[in-house]
């Protein structure tokens, strides 16, 4: 079964305000799915979170040097 996150847990998740995930909607860069009979809640699967954060993720620790 997947786990599906709400809104206030993904901004959480992944540092960013409300607005920020709207626009990580809008471009398509979180799968998300609307659920119309729930008032068009919408809910994001963790699974797909978390390989968005992996295909994205830079070790930032190389820099520092």
């Amino acid at each position: 079964q997947r786990q599906m996150c709400i809104r206030d847990r993904v901004c959480r998740m992944l540092h960013v305000s409300k607005r920020t995930l709207q626009t990580l909607r809008d471009e398509k860069a979180i799968p998300y799915t609307s659920i119309t009979s729930v008032g068009g809640k919408l809910l994001y699967p963790e699974s797909g979170l978390y390989e968005v954060l992996k295909k994205n993720y830079k070790d930032f620790r190389r820099y520092l040097k």
